[in-house]
């Protein structure tokens, strides 16, 4: 009875880990400075992206929006 519960203990500590890791993943801050796809400064020349729900996603640079 007591491997039982100390089992279902040891569960729920890493279903709590696992859940906060995915918390502290998702509220990551987006690095305004870089470009989404080369990763180079954008400098004054860039055009902000959105995700679906009007989130902002970063920065894409005008040489990289240029080629798609």
């Amino acid at each position: 009875m007591k491997t039982s519960k100390k089992k279902l203990r040891d569960e729920i500590k890493r279903m709590k880990a696992s859940f906060n890791q995915l918390k502290i993943q998702n509220k990551r801050k987006i690095n305004l400075n870089l470009c989404l796809k080369c990763k180079q400064d954008t400098g004054n020349n860039f055009i902000l992206v959105y995700k679906n729900n009007n989130e902002l996603k970063g920065k894409i640079c005008v040489s990289c929006y240029s080629t798609n």
